[in-house]
């Protein structure tokens, strides 16, 4: 099973391009702490109507958790690069820095909810038609 779970921040903020056939493909890179203190930094790469509302609203420096899958691919020098192909990505925050100062919590109010696709279900931004598969073949049409 390939499967893959990150947290981190966003390093570049999403770049929105289409393939030939239309499909919109978002990129962005994501690094995350290492239990040495080491960063690894990931590539992602979002699809259709998700790439468009990461070009929205993802920025450099917010923190996101993706879930998705990896996939190899080489470079026409034999170098070989691992790509994450993101299924999920959630909205967790801005950075520090681009927040606006708010206000201390009631005890008794609700804790602050992440944003993700879920959120934007309920409020009828995206459909499950959205959120598609995609398959092999197109990965190879990304457009770098």
């Amino acid at each position: 099973m390939n499967n893959i779970t990150i947290g981190g921040h966003v390093g570049q903020a999403p770049e929105l391009r289409h393939t030939q056939s239309g499909k919109a493909v978002g990129n962005f890179s994501v690094a995350t702490r290492e239990r040495n203190n080491e960063t690894q930094w990931f590539r992602v790469t979002v699809w259709e109507k998700q790439a468009e509302l990461c070009k929205q609203y993802v920025g450099k420096g917010d923190y996101v958790t993706i879930r998705g899958r990896m996939i190899s691919r080489k470079a026409e020098d034999g170098r070989e690069f691992w790509d994450l192909i993101a299924e999920r990505v959630e909205f967790a925050g801005k950075r520090d820095s681009q927040r606006e100062p708010t206000p201390k919590p009631d005890r008794h109010s609700d804790p602050p909810r992440r944003r993700d696709a879920n959120d934007l279900y309920r409020q009828n931004l995206l459909s499950s038609e959205d959120v598609v598969p995609v398959p092999l073949d197109d990965i190879a049409k990304i457009p770098f």
